[in-house]
């Protein structure tokens, strides 16, 4: 089995499957395609047969991984700042460092 990590993660799967999950879960539509008879389908049937959705899971777990990755991006966002304070008068002090021994020499 090949895991695709772009397709796996990426949060619009997530958010347009949690929408179609809630909008057809539990709807019965009519089916016009024979005039004669009373035929209903399924929400489950579309989000299945058409959208080809996975129903291993609920819309609230679509929401939950979305949740989580707002956190998680919020993590990293603080990690990337605060190593970007603590490696920026690292890097300032080399340059004066080496700007200064050119001048002198």
């Amino acid at each position: 089995m090949k895991l695709n990590i772009s397709s796996t993660f990426h949060w619009s799967k997530y958010a347009y499957e949690g929408l179609f999950k809630n909008a057809f879960e539990g709807l019965k539509i009519r089916d016009d395609r024979e005039k004669f008879q009373m035929n209903m389908i399924n929400g489950e049937d579309i989000l299945r047969d058409t959208w080809q959705i996975k129903m291993d899971y609920s819309k609230w777990m679509d929401l939950v991984i979305l949740l989580g990755m707002v956190v998680l991006y919020m993590i990293l966002f603080l990690l990337f700042i605060k190593v970007g304070e603590k490696v920026k008068p690292t890097i300032r002090a080399f340059m004066t460092i080496s700007s200064n021994e050119i001048n002198s020499a």
